[in-house]
């Protein structure tokens, strides 16, 4: 499998200290690709629906996408996922690193024919006919 995976779950039970290694196979990683896919499922595997989202019953999973490590803008992430006070429902977030987002957003507003200023350039105007707006 590439990148953000090796077939191995470590799930670690910080109110026992309890650390376990979980093998999963090619079709589990096909049916939860990304971090949040495996994060819902580890999150509705251990934590029973009555589980108020502030105690230590309830489960926080880290998770990495199949795609983490690819050469790909945007990909060097974890997601966490919890039960959320707010909603009860799941929560998510995603953790990236600084550096990579700007590199991405600069790869945006390029592809996107805006500048720094998230204007358009003049090369973008003048194809939209909007030359003039350039003067």
């Amino acid at each position: 499998m590439p990148y953000g995976n090796h077939e191995k779950i470590l799930p670690v039970h910080l109110n026992t200290g309890e650390i376990q290694i979980e093998f999963q196979d090619e079709s589990f990683y096909r049916k939860y690709m990304d971090g949040s896919a495996l994060g819902v499922y580890y999150l509705l595997k251990h934590t029973p629906a009555s589980t108020d989202p502030l105690s230590p019953e309830n489960t926080l999973v880290l998770a990495l996408s199949l795609l983490t490590g690819a050469p790909i803008s945007g990909q060097s992430r974890i997601t966490a996922v919890a039960k959320s006070p707010l909603t009860g429902g799941k929560s998510d977030g995603n953790l990236s690193h600084p550096e990579e987002l700007e590199d991405a957003k600069n790869i945006y507003y390029q592809l996107a024919g805006w500048n720094e200023q998230v204007n358009p350039t003049k090369e973008t105007l003048g194809s939209l006919g909007l030359e003039w707006l350039t003067d």
